[in-house]
């Protein structure tokens, strides 16, 4: 286990197993906890879609109020990815393959040379967004700024085709 769980309250700490076992990860698969099993590899990320970016942002219901987030300022986020804030992101699939997810470290807005926040999100091999975490202070609501750069840089490499494999790179036909 990661320090980060263990500074968690009792509450915040089964929240954070729900979302692991839910994804079909358990404890000993924290993110936060640095391994060999993570991949840097893009060929391996889903295909997110805005689509599913806009709706885990606007429609999802919140984990705590069961409304919608309706977290529009989270779509600000994308100046995060813009500015190359989200730093190398790593992937990890669950054992059967259904579900992924992908980590980074991610600038604060504010504090540019504080140390990076950590961010994760859990998605399925079809790109939907299933959950996410964070470090910061509204890490825990799961639409944080930070968050929403991961996704919309897996968005970006997406609809730019970079986790395709180059058809150069495939044998003859």
């Amino acid at each position: 286990m990661s320090t980060y769980y263990k500074s968690l309250s009792t509450t915040d700490k089964l929240r954070y197993e729900e979302k692991l076992n839910f994804l079909g990860f358990c404890l000993d698969d924290d993110p936060y906890v640095i391994n060999k099993r993570w991949s840097d590899d893009v060929t391996q990320w889903p295909d997110l879609q805005y689509g599913d970016l806009y709706t885990y942002l606007i429609e999802t219901p919140g984990p705590y109020t069961r409304t919608s987030l309706r977290s529009f300022r989270s779509l600000e986020a994308y100046i995060f990815f813009e500015s190359g804030w989200v730093q190398t992101t790593f992937i990890r699939h669950n054992a059967a393959k259904t579900n992924c997810i992908l980590k980074a470290k991610v600038h604060r807005s504010q504090s540019v040379n504080e140390k990076p926040h950590e961010a994760w999100v859990g998605l399925d091999v079809c790109g939907k967004v299933e959950c996410a975490h964070c470090t910061c202070m509204a890490g825990l609501g799961e639409v944080c700024s930070h968050v929403a750069g991961i996704l919309f840089k897996i968005e970006a490499c997406v609809r730019l085709e970079f986790n395709k494999v180059a058809c150069t790179s495939m044998p003859c036909k």
